[in-house]
């Protein structure tokens, strides 16, 4: 059987796993295992060197946009590709736009979507840029890139494919 300690333990146990799930997101983009990409905080955003290096490599902003069909499968390549000029105050959501607005120029994407629609992923990897007011230069893997004279790459992804890999969890089965 088992004791009042043990009991009393297992209880606890239980009370603090309720107030951990409750207590992390399980929604969209704040889901607890979203992978959100890695921003660094920073006293000066983009420093003026790094601005210079950035225009005198001619570097840029390089997006790429798979069909709905190719999206689905997971077919990388024949993606359509968006090429933004760097500009110091771009956000995630700012380049979205921008880049959505372009797609749509050029028949890639139609009229009655929306930006909201769509999210930024770092190609090669499986962390996405989602934040409206988080500078894109502030991002490591961004900064990173330009640091080192390349151009960063995003693959624009649908957001309702993307969602479909984080779930709502089950909730706890509570008996009181």
């Amino acid at each position: 059987g088992f004791t009042d300690e043990l009991k009393a333990c297992r209880a606890a146990l239980f009370k603090d796993t309720c107030e951990a799930v409750d207590s992390r997101g399980s929604d969209g983009y704040n889901h607890y295992a979203f992978p959100e990409a890695t921003a660094i905080d920073v006293v000066q955003p983009c420093p003026h060197s790094l601005i210079a290096k950035i225009k005198s490599a001619n570097l840029t902003y390089q997006i790429f946009f798979r069909t709905l069909e190719d999206e689905k499968a997971g077919i990388d390549h024949g993606a359509a590709k968006a090429v933004v000029d760097f500009a110091p105050d771009l956000t995630p959501t700012s380049l979205v736009s921008k880049v959505v607005r372009d797609f749509k120029r050029s028949g890639h994407i139609k009229n009655e979507e929306n930006d909201t629609d769509y999210l930024l992923q770092l190609v090669g990897q499986k962390s996405f840029l989602t934040k409206c007011d988080q500078l894109l230069i502030t991002y490591s893997d961004v900064r990173s890139a330009f640091e080192n004279y390349r151009n960063p790459r995003f693959v624009l992804r649908r957001k309702e494919i993307v969602l479909l890999d984080y779930p709502k969890p089950r909730p706890i089965h509570k008996v009181f």
